[in-house]
């Protein structure tokens, strides 16, 4: 059988070059057939103007005459120049290299668990599936809602229903027709381990995009607002805890900080990352913090139910709103929808937890805030524009009404 590696070369430059240079003697070393996909792919091929990430989707109009092609993000290296990745490749079937088990409480969480999303950066194609990936590529990139590639590579092991027509449901996963329902996924694809392969995930940060409609990734929320949020904005948070990001916000130099919480009972909750744990009591936090903020006249509290509360300002109040209370998709759900009302056309929705980095997180919780925070976008048709990397990522939406 006559296959390829199809390296994506993307990223910082000086990152790129070592990386190139550790895969090309790895490759050789090894007598495998390899090509470095550049940025500057010719505009007919990539059409959609899409993240080179998604080129992948289209590596057999890339590299036509190959019966399978093996897609090899830059970010992934091997561990020893000694182990063969390759070799458990059924190089006939679509094939996804994952990561190892996820542990949670000391309990090991298989990564195709559908509430996980692994890393898929490796990827094998063959032939016969270039139709189902190239649909993809022509339906979805660069997506609505701006997601990895990987994100549908993903999809296609948790779900049971996937045809060569490409259906988007109300989320963007993947649904289909009866007639592949016998045939089941665990025919058409199947994971396998990457235990031999070391994902550099601080290289995330040093991605060029660009020029691409993809969204920018920021180490942590504190550089995120920094970037993006002017002074004398207009800022309200829901969810305000013990009040540590409420005090990053304030540094932003707000025209008016709104503090939205229900400020009463015993609660819980990690820090940015989901680590360090702690008990509060909310009703003594609300006091220090109107200790804290008492000389301060551009800081209001509210206590109470968030969407409730929200309705009270007029529609396009605020340039900012932070979500970070009620983390139940139905929650974050009703909060999006009203801050909606009372953000300004081009104003920004932000988040947290909208999914877990666990290159930062020493731990994985399940919210509901993809699920609300995706339909959202679909309902309003606004874009993510940019992710904050900490263990629970944030999300910044750039909002539109046009």
């Amino acid at each position: 059988m006559k296959y390829c590696v199809l390296v994506i070369a993307i990223g910082d430059i000086h990152y790129k070059a070592d990386a190139k240079e550790v895969l090309t003697h790895y490759f050789e070393k090894h007598g495998i057939p390899y090509v470095f996909l550049e940025e500057n792919l010719s505009p007919e091929l990539n059409y959609k103007k899409a993240h080179p990430s998604w080129l992948k989707m289209i590596c057999h109009r890339i590299l036509p005459g190959y019966d399978s092609i093996i897609c090899w993000d830059l970010d992934l290296l091997p561990a020893t120049p000694d182990t063969l990745v390759i070799q458990d490749f059924d190089l006939t079937r679509m094939c996804l290299a994952i990561d190892d088990t996820i542990r949670i409480n000391g309990t090991e969480i298989h990564p195709s668990c559908p509430n996980f999303k692994y890393n898929c950066g490796l990827i094998c194609i063959p032939k016969k599936y270039s139709n189902f990936t190239e649909n993809i590529y022509d339906t979805f990139a660069p997506g609505t809602l701006q997601l990895w590639e990987q994100f549908y590579f993903n999809n296609m092991v948790f779900e049971e229903n996937i045809d060569i027509f490409v259906l988007p449901d109300d989320i963007n996963v993947f649904c289909g027709t009866n007639n592949f329902k016998m045939a089941r996924l665990q025919h058409f694809t199947y994971g396998l381990y990457a235990k031999h392969l070391l994902t550099l995930h601080k290289y995330l940060y040093f991605l060029d995009v660009s020029g691409y409609n993809y969204p920018k990734m920021y180490p942590t929320r504190i550089d995120m607002i920094n970037d993006l949020i002017v002074s004398g904005s207009t800022i309200c948070e829901i969810g305000i805890f013990r009040g540590d990001f409420a005090k990053e916000l304030i540094k932003l130099n707000p025209s008016r900080l709104v503090l939205l919480d229900i400020f009463e009972g015993i609660v819980d909750s990690g820090d940015q990352d989901g680590n360090n744990y702690i008990t509060i009591n909310l009703d003594q936090a609300y006091n220090n913090l109107k200790e804290h903020f008492s000389n301060d006249s551009r800081v209001e509290f509210m206590k109470g139910d968030s969407s409730t509360n929200l309705r009270t300002f007029p529609d396009e109040t605020f340039d900012m709103i932070y979500i970070d209370g009620d983390h139940s998709y139905e929650g974050c759900k009703k909060d999006l929808l009203q801050a909606y009302a009372k953000i300004k056309n081009g104003g920004w929705i932000m988040g947290h937890d909208y999914e877990m980095n666990m290159v930062k997180a020493n731990k994985a919780y399940i919210f509901g805030v993809r699920k609300a925070v995706d339909e959202f976008c679909l309902m309003h048709g606004q874009t993510i524009h940019s992710r904050a990397m900490d263990g629970c990522v944030s999300y910044a939406i750039c909002i539109n009404k046009a």
